[in-house]
């Protein structure tokens, strides 16, 4: 054994553990999820459409992310529910997620990032992303909780439920279930994730430096 198999081997263990997951899944239509609503449009499509390996550093990143999950579960100290599952029936189609822990009047969404400016504030996707979780689950509040990896750093961010984002959550799913529909892809959403996209080649966008929506 050499130090590329033992690479190889270490990689494709966070491979199989992301393709195991729901995240690595087929899915129906029917089914239109937070995630891909709350994110670029244009992209959520390609993943259906034009599907392709991830970078093998992404299944590191989204699996270690997991792991950090499994930590908060594991050792809690007060009353909770994890990864609660949420649909609602939108005629045509089912809008689903999975909130990653439920309180009695709280909802949290754990993201892990590399570092935390001083100046902080929440990616405006996952502000999106906790405001549908908010509405589905009926609470009228929750935190984006932002867990620091380089230096260890907590930083919870309140959000207040608001109709206007629910409005926007709705006409999203509606969106992309149209275009599904349709094999037609979404309009461009420059922002700066444009950047780091790994559908980039097929959206032919470069994008920029602004929010999503």
């Amino acid at each position: 054994m050499n130090a590329a198999l033992v690479r190889h081997l270490i990689i494709e263990s966070f491979r199989r553990s992301y393709l195991e997951g729901e995240d690595g899944r087929a899915v129906s239509d029917s089914e239109i999820y937070v995630t891909e609503v709350s994110g670029c449009l244009r992209r959520a499509y390609y993943m259906r459409r034009q599907p392709i390996p991830l970078p093998e550093n992404l299944y590191v990143i989204l699996e270690i992310g997991k792991g950090l999950h499994f930590i908060v579960q594991r050792f809690l100290s007060v009353e909770a529910c994890f990864e609660v599952p949420c649909e609602l029936d939108l005629g045509d189609f089912k809008l689903k997620g999975r909130a990653d822990v439920v309180l009695d009047d709280v909802i949290l969404e754990l993201k892990s990032i590399s570092r935390i400016r001083e100046d902080w504030i929440p990616y405006p996707n996952h502000v999106l992303q906790l405001q549908a979780y908010l509405w589905m689950l009926d609470r009228p509040r929750g935190f984006i909780v932002y867990i620091e990896k380089s230096r260890g750093r907590i930083y919870p961010i309140e959000v207040e439920r608001e109709a206007s984002a629910w409005a926007l959550i709705v006409q999203r799913a509606r969106i992309l279930h149209h275009h599904l529909l349709n094999n037609e892809p979404p309009r461009p959403e420059p922002s700066s994730l444009c950047r780091v996209c790994d559908y980039r080649r097929f959206c032919g966008h470069e994008g920029g430096g602004k929010a999503l929506y």
